[in-house]
């Protein structure tokens, strides 16, 4: 898949349409969170999963803002604050 975008599986139309706010019960988008404590190096545990991700380019996915499926080309940094920078 080659910077091509692709329509949704009936599943993903279905989350994407319930984010929406004029949805029924919507206006909430599926996620998850989990915190805990480690002794980790932070920069060693990013520098292996940003590995993984490089080589799995379905962890690359997007949904773009009319319902497409894309992957990016290259792995997006977090900024520090929790959030990436826009994909397109």
């Amino acid at each position: 898949m080659n910077n091509k975008y692709l329509p949704l599986s009936d599943v993903q139309r279905s989350y994407f349409y319930g984010r929406s706010k004029g949805t029924f019960l919507g206006g909430i988008s599926t996620h998850f969170y989990i915190e805990c404590m480690t002794s980790l190096d932070k920069d060693k545990l990013e520098k292996a999963l940003n590995s993984v991700i490089k080589e799995q380019p379905s962890l690359r996915s997007y949904i773009t803002s009319d319902g497409m499926h894309g992957r990016s080309p290259r792995i997006l940094q977090n900024k520090g604050n929790g959030y990436f920078p826009p994909f397109l």
